[in-house]
C-alpha cells in the first residue's frame, strides 16, 4: 500500500519558494541606497574627503560611466543642498541611453515627453533655460563615474577591497569625457574605460570656469585574478550608480527672535581639529600623499 506521508523534496521545494517570494517581497520594500563617496571638483579644485589633490589631478580607473539628465528648481546656491525636482539616469550599458531615458519613479516633479521619455522632453531643448541670459537647456545633460585609484590595481584582493567613488561630470566636461571614449579609448586604444588608467585634471575655462580633462595614462596589465576581480566590482558598482536621490528632509522652522527677555543660549562646544596628516582611508596611496600636502 503506497505511503500518504509527502515527499520530503516537495516539501523542500514549498519552503524554497515561499522563502524566495518573502525574500522578493522585503527587498522591494526596502529602496536601494548608494554608499558610494563622492569627488567634488566645486570652485575648480579636485577634492577627496574635504581634501585638495595636488596639482589638482589623479590618477583612476573609471569602471561605469552614466548618462544622467537633472533639472533643479529655482537657481544654483551652493551654500544651500538641493536635489533635482526631476532626473533621470541612463542604462550603462546601453548603445543608446539618451534615447531610452526617462525621468526616475521617485523624482518628485516627473517632466518628459508626450512618450514618457527624455529625448523630446521640453525641458531638453536649447533654449529652455529659464535663467535670464542662458540659452541652454533646463535640464542638464551630465555624466556620473564611478572610479577607483590607479593604486588598487595592486592584486585581486586591493581590488575587491577598493573604495570606489562618484564623480560628477558638469555640462561643460561631457564634451571632453566623450570625445576621450570615442577617439583616444576606443579608436586609438581599442580599451573600455576600465581597461586603462585615466588621469583626471581639473584645468582653468573662461567661459565655465574650469573644465574636468581626461587623459590616458596606461593600459593595465590584468592578470586572470585581477581581471575577475574588476568585473566583480563593476557588476556590484552599477546598480549603486542608479539609485534615486535620498530626499531632503523639511527644513527645520526658524528660531523665534531672541529678545531681551529669551533665555540665552550657552555657545556651541568648539569642533576638534581634524589632523591635517591623516591618512585618508579607502582611497590608497593617493590619498595619503594628498592628506600629508594639505
Amino acid at each position: 500500500m503506497p505511503s500518504k506521508k509527502a515527499s520530503t523534496s516537495r516539501a523542500l521545494t514549498v519552503w524554497e519558494t515561499k522563502m524566495a517570494a518573502a525574500a522578493e517581497k522585503g527587498a522591494k520594500a526596502e529602496k536601494p541606497v548608494s554608499l558610494l563617496s563622492g569627488i567634488s571638483t566645486r570652485n575648480g579644485i579636485l577634492t577627496v574627503d574635504e581634501r585638495p589633490v595636488p596639482g589638482n589631478e589623479l590618477d583612476v580607473v573609471v569602471l561605469v560611466a552614466v548618462h544622467e539628465n537633472q533639472k533643479f528648481d529655482g537657481p544654483y546656491n551652493p551654500d544651500v543642498p538641493q536635489i533635482p525636482s526631476c532626473y533621470s539616469f541612463g542604462d550603462p550599458d546601453s548603445e543608446d541611453p539618451e534615447g531610452e531615458m526617462a525621468p526616475h519613479e521617485e523624482a518628485e516633479d516627473k517632466q518628459g515627453d508626450d512618450n514618457g521619455l527624455c529625448a523630446n522632453c521640453w525641458a531638453n531643448a536649447m533654449g529652455s533655460d529659464p535663467t535670464p541670459g542662458r540659452k541652454g537647456k533646463a535640464c542638464k545633460n551630465v555624466r556620473r563615474l564611478a572610479l577607483v585609484t590607479a593604486d588598487s590595481l595592486e592584486s585581486a584582493e586591493d581590488i575587491a577591497a577598493a573604495e570606489v567613488r562618484v564623480l560628477k561630470v558638469p555640462v561643460m566636461s561631457t564634451r571632453a569625457w566623450a570625445s576621450y571614449v570615442r577617439q583616444d579609448l576606443k579608436e586609438d586604444l581599442n580599451r573600455p574605460c576600465w581597461g586603462v588608467v585615466t588621469t583626471i585634471k581639473i584645468v582653468p575655462d573662461p567661459k565655465s570656469q574650469f573644465r574636468i580633462a581626461f587623459m590616458f595614462k596606461e593600459l593595465i596589465a590584468f592578470t586572470d585574478e585581477t581581471f575577475e576581480a574588476l568585473d566583480k566590482l563593476i557588476t556590484k558598482v552599477k546598480p549603486q550608480l542608479v539609485t534615486a536621490y535620498t530626499k531632503m528632509e523639511e527644513a527645520a522652522p526658524a528660531p523665534a527672535p531672541r529678545g531681551r527677555g529669551a533665555p540665552q543660549r550657552a555657545a556651541p562646544p568648539a569642533r576638534p581639529q581634524r589632523p591635517v596628516a591623516a591618512p585618508v582611508k579607502g582611497v590608497g596611496k593617493a590619498a595619503q600623499a594628498m592628506a600629508r600636502a594639505v
